[in-house]
């Protein structure tokens, strides 16, 4: 059987050498060797009119994705041609290639969906999608590009550097408002899991915006205001929603939840304060602005916690342990020099 495969896709590759001269496109070897695979594994599947292969399709009873929806929220598994996992944020599929990571998320990831967002060929793969559905298509290499052309003719004329890949998506959610798609699913894990009466609170106490920010003290002294300028020292533990800690000064804390680091000082940092929470500084650097609002908010030997949104945090950005657009949430004290 192996054979006979290769000798169909030997034969495919010979067809393009013997193409007549004067027509060169870019992905003709790769849109025929393409063809072949499809036409020995999966026979009598057509390309939709960009060029994908949608192998499975279970539909979902949600909203339908148009394109006025910017962001989606999926479950993705990509793969190549021969089966090789390429990567995966479905839990039950990393336990059984064991790869595995307490520390990783595997909530739905964010995608960013429109012309140098995301890829031509997974644009496409979304279309006539409801939420709750899944969908598994081959995506040939020329459509792995973030550029936009007028027709699948176009698209085979440029050269992208890569190789076709098996997308399996499961679309979760999706949303037209980031920020209030956001600030509304931290408002109901703050009121489930911190406190039912806990509103969200005015970050910066100066332009009125009051969504995606919450503290609560949990130890506060009656007095003792800190002076800015002057310098105090926080323990901190920082967590995702789904509870994983992605960073603290506690070496206890750090080894429960696996990250650990032997060349890391275990102590508490050092905390400057100023008249207006944006010149608070972390160990002499800037902060991210949830964390510095919070501090702004708190009286020496005060312990307190706090939640925000990704516009208070990172953002858009990914960082280790931390997802596009994640919300955060931290436990502060504040204490005596160590």
């Amino acid at each position: 059987m192996k054979r006979y495969i290769s000798a169909i896709l030997a034969a495919a590759l010979l067809a393009v050498s013997c193409a007549h001269e004067g027509k060169t496109v870019a992905n003709e070897s790769q849109k025929l060797y393409l063809e072949s695979w499809m036409a020995v594994n999966h026979p009598g599947i057509n390309p939709t009119g960009l060029g994908i292969y949608i192998l499975e399709d279970t539909p979902g009873t949600g909203i339908e994705w148009t394109s006025d929806f910017f962001y989606v929220f999926v479950e993705c598994t990509v793969k190549q041609l021969d089966g090789t996992v390429i990567q995966t944020n479905n839990v039950k599929l990393s336990r059984q290639l064991g790869t595995y990571d307490k520390t990783a998320s595997y909530e739905p990831v964010v995608w960013t969906i429109g012309e140098n967002y995301c890829y031509a060929g997974v644009e496409e793969m979304l279309k006539g999608m409801k939420v709750g559905g899944s969908r598994t298509a081959v995506i040939p290499n020329w459509l792995l590009t973030a550029s936009r052309y007028d027709s699948a003719d176009d698209y085979l004329e440029k050269t992208v550097d890569s190789s076709p890949v098996i997308y399996s998506i499961t679309l979760k959610g999706l949303t037209r408002d980031m920020k209030k798609y956001c600030t509304g699913e931290l408002d109901t894990y703050v009121r489930a899991n911190i406190d039912p009466a806990l509103d969200s609170t005015y970050y910066n106490n100066v332009d009125g915006s009051s969504l995606g920010f919450y503290f609560k003290s949990l130890k506060q002294p009656s007095d003792s205001i800190i002076p800015s300028g002057s310098t105090g020292y926080l323990w901190y533990v920082a967590r995702r929603l789904d509870g994983q800690v992605i960073d603290t000064n506690i070496a206890d804390t750090a080894k429960v939840h696996n990250i650990y680091n032997s060349s890391k000082s275990y102590e508490p940092v050092s905390i400057t304060f100023a008249e207006e929470y944006t010149g608070i500084t972390l160990e002499g650097s800037d902060a991210i602005d949830g964390f510095q609002a919070a501090l702004f908010r708190m009286h020496a030997y005060e312990k307190a916690y706090t939640a925000f949104y990704y516009g208070l945090g990172y953002g858009a950005t990914s960082k280790t342990l931390i997802p596009s657009y994640s919300s955060l949430q931290f436990e502060l004290e504040l204490v005596d020099k160590q």
